[in-house]
């Protein structure tokens, strides 16, 4: 074998041709091997993000729609029963009318008739005394007369 002595840093020779042949099936097969699974595999959880985030963006305006649906329920039934409230008090208020006047008419007619039993019991008062006072009278009259 016959050696080449040559100072420059690239020679050009049959090994050259060799380790660039053998550069390209080394490239060939780790494409085939590596790079191929690789990038599908890449490309599978790109789309597997895409779709997530697509799932994610429509949960979150069907959350907003839902929200929107409840404020405009509690809005609707907030409504409804401050209208129903208004409604009980208004009623309240007349019965509470009607329960006052009836109350004050009760009142009035047992202040009628308690005023008639007391003259009644003031007037038997007056004719008991009447006849206490006269029997008293006559009595301190007769011990006057009959102490001197």
């Amino acid at each position: 074998m016959h050696i080449i002595s040559n100072i420059a840093l690239i020679s050009i020779n049959e090994t050259l041709i060799v380790q660039l042949i053998s550069f390209l099936i080394f490239m060939f097969i780790m494409n085939r091997i590596m790079f191929r699974p690789l990038n599908s595999v890449m490309q599978e959880r790109d789309e597997y993000f895409d779709k997530v985030q697509c799932e994610i963006d429509s949960f979150e305006k069907e959350t907003e729609e839902i929200k929107k649906q409840l404020d405009d329920i509690e809005l609707a039934d907030r409504k409804e029963a401050n209208a129903l409230r208004k409604k009980l008090e208004d009623g309240s208020k007349v019965e509470v009318t009607k329960v006052y006047l009836a109350s004050k008419k009760d009142v009035s007619q047992l202040k009628s008739k308690v005023e008639v039993e007391i003259e009644n019991k003031i007037t038997e008062a007056r004719k008991f005394l009447g006849k206490e006072a006269e029997i008293l009278s006559l009595s301190i009259i007769d011990k006057v007369l009959s102490w001197r």
